[in-house]
């Protein structure tokens, strides 16, 4: 529930030795009554409540009163149905103005407050603080009928006095209201309902001006339906965005209908104009983009619609029920003239001319260079703003009329076209944003830099302890990286935990003279132990790699660097000949048949079949077996039993 508005008085003593009025008490100051709320001497604050406004001409509620040699800060109104009153009840009040211009402490109107008894009040002057108002409905409620004056008695002129953003209920059926002027505050909305809720001054039947604030966005439905007098509605900004389902409805003495300027509002809502049977103008504004139902049904007056939109919006047979289409102007834009005179319902108007309208198109000599702003339909001698706005890397240059200035305001007197010339920027930097995708795992250098279209920048992703670098967010793997700089870039580094790199090691052998364990990827750096293992009636010689270099260790430990073939080679027992201490010869069969000599110092060397056949003679070398078998070995007389399994 809304907290009541209360007036208090700040009291700082005056003189000393004065009785201190009690809580409850009531004080008659300039011809109100009010009552003592607090009596808190802490801080020599006391409060006081507005609780009655007595007979006198004008009523002016202060911030602050003096009493009992006391000042009291006005601060609230009375939650006991404070109300303007006679002090003799057998007649009426008669107070032409109350002005609340100076309580700068009240803040709220609550509902308990009513003007009862006053029949001749012309003015009321709000609370320049105030944030809340219960329906003025309880304020300006009325006490009689003029007859003469065929009018209802109560407030007639109601005027803002502060710029807060008043929260107000409504004013419907405050028959009395001639006059609303809210221009000073920052009301942000007129609350209201389509029918059958009311809107704000719905049934305001007397009001016949009104004045909203630049702040007004949103008017609700009903707003002033049935305002039979009301003939000016003054819009004093331009950001209206939304006007409801009938706003105007039966407003019968409404003359014209400007919201031209209000070049937010999209929509112009059902039955908006319904029943203003005086309305002679309307104007739209060019953001229209659709119009509801019956919008200007029974306006039979109606002479001058204009419509600044360049194509014709589809509307029903019902939005111009009852307008004469035979003398009403249709005013639209000269190079719209035809589709109007071809489009559903537009074309009944049998009047359709562009009058003072005249289109302006801006345009972008370039759009990826720069964008434009201004394109619209005005009125002659107008005076629209244009804007060229570059985008990052480049500059604005000229208009094709010849201006060089990038934001003017034009005249216009007739349809004009205008371009921007927009160039690259030579001084102008990109920016360039290193970043990490974590922090736990590495750094950046540099996480910004600038720089000329085509200069250089190097960036370098750093890792912690743990993790390695992985990729760009671009994919590129390099690292530093030269970058060069055509546009604003962001890149992220990437970097994932450190996993050493592993290592193949392939092990072969004749499988029939025995085995080999060890194979497998170990990671970089590992000490690998490869054994070899001969089967009965075998004897190890010793490893070979694909590179030709041998090894005698069995088991063999070898460090691990990269991916490693190994063969072990084994011999028959007894048929081979190892190394020995004096000489150092060996030979063997390799298992694809090819015999193997080494011997360091033997000068010859022969091979014969076991019938006698020779094979090889000549110095030390390797020489394939042409099948299996047994073949005999001499190397400088000694002479060696060859077998080929």
């Amino acid at each position: 529930m809304r907290k009541l508005i209360s007036l208090a008085l700040l009291l700082s003593p005056l003189l000393a030795g004065l009785a201190f009025p009690a809580v409850g008490d009531t004080v008659i100051y300039d011809n109100v009554r009010y009552i003592i709320t607090s009596e808190t001497d802490s801080t020599s604050t006391y409060e006081m409540s507005l609780y009655q406004i007595l007979e006198a001409p004008r009523i002016v509620i202060p911030d602050k009163i003096t009493y009992g040699g006391h000042t009291y800060e006005v601060t609230s109104i009375s939650e006991d149905n404070m109300s303007i009153y006679p002090q003799n009840l057998e007649r009426d009040v008669y107070i032409d103005k109350i002005d609340f211009s100076l309580a700068a402490h009240i803040d709220t109107f609550p509902m308990s407050a009513t003007w009862t008894g006053c029949t001749d009040i012309d003015t009321l002057i709000l609370p320049p603080n105030l944030n809340y108002a219960a329906e003025f409905y309880a304020l300006c409620s009325t006490e009689g009928y003029d007859e003469k004056e065929s009018r209802y008695l109560g407030i007639k002129r109601l005027f803002s006095s502060g710029t807060t953003d008043i929260d107000i209920e409504s004013f419907q059926s405050c028959y009395s209201l001639v006059e609303v002027d809210l221009s000073t505050t920052a009301i942000d909305s007129i609350p209201g309902s389509p029918p059958p809720v009311r809107g704000m001054f719905d049934h305001c039947y007397w009001l016949e001006e009104v004045k909203l604030p630049e702040t007004v966005r949103f008017l609700d439905g009903s707003t002033f339906a049935f305002c039979t007098r009301l003939n000016s509605v003054r819009f004093l900004g331009s950001v209206v965005s939304y006007i409801g389902q009938s706003a105007f409805a039966y407003c019968i003495f409404l003359d014209s209908l400007d919201l031209s300027a209000q070049t937010r509002l999209k929509t112009i809502s059902a039955s908006l104009c319904n029943g203003c049977t005086s309305l002679r103008s309307v104007l739209l504004p060019p953001s229209v983009d659709s119009i509801g139902r019956s919008a200007f049904s029974g306006c039979v007056s109606l002479s001058e619609i204009e419509v600044p939109v360049l194509d014709p919006i589809p509307v029903e047979e019902n939005v111009f029920s009852g307008v004469d289409k035979s003398s009403c102007r249709l005013i639209v834009p000269a190079p719209s003239i035809g589709k109007y005179r071809a489009a559903p319902v537009w074309r009944d108007f049998l009047n359709i001319e562009s009058g003072d309208l005249l289109t302006i198109t801006v345009l972008s000599a370039d759009s990826l260079m720069g964008g434009v702003t201004g394109t619209g339909v005005y009125r002659y001698g107008d005076n629209p703003y244009i804007a060229a706005n570059p985008a990052r890397g480049y500059r604005f240059t000229r208009w094709s009329d010849g201006s060089t200035e990038q934001y003017r305001r034009l005249t216009l007197t007739s349809d004009s076209t205008i371009t921007a010339y927009f160039e690259f920027d030579p001084e102008f930097q990109y920016r360039v944003s290193v970043r990490t995708a974590d922090r736990t795992m590495g750094s950046v250098s540099p996480t910004t830099a600038y720089a000329r279209h085509g200069e250089t920048v190097t960036i370098t992703a750093t890792p912690l302890s743990g993790y390695r670098f992985t990729l760009w967010s671009d994919s590129v793997t390099a690292n530093p990286r030269d970058i060069i700089v055509t546009r604003d870039t962001v890149l992220t580094a990437h970097f994932a935990p450190y996993t050493p790199d592993t290592f193949a090691v392939t092990l072969l052998c004749d499988s029939a003279m025995g085995t080999v364990s060890g194979s497998g990827r170990y990671p970089e750096g590992t000490a690998a132990t490869l054994t070899a293992t001969p089967h009965e009636g075998y004897a190890f010689t010793r490893w070979e790699d694909s590179h030709g270099l041998t090894f005698t260790d069995n088991p063999l430990t070898l460090t691990v660097t990269c991916d490693t073939l190994l063969t072990a080679l084994f011999r028959e027992d007894g048929t081979g000949h190892a190394p020995a201490d004096d000489d150092g010869c060996a030979a063997w069969v390799t298992p694809d048949g090819t015999l193997r000599v080494r011997c360091p110092g033997c000068r010859l060397m022969e091979l014969r079949t076991v019938t006698g056949l020779t094979l090889y003679s000549g110095a030390p070398a390797d020489i394939p077996l042409p099948m299996p078998g047994i073949y005999i070995l001499t190397l400088d007389g000694r002479t060696i039993k060859i077998i080929r399994p």
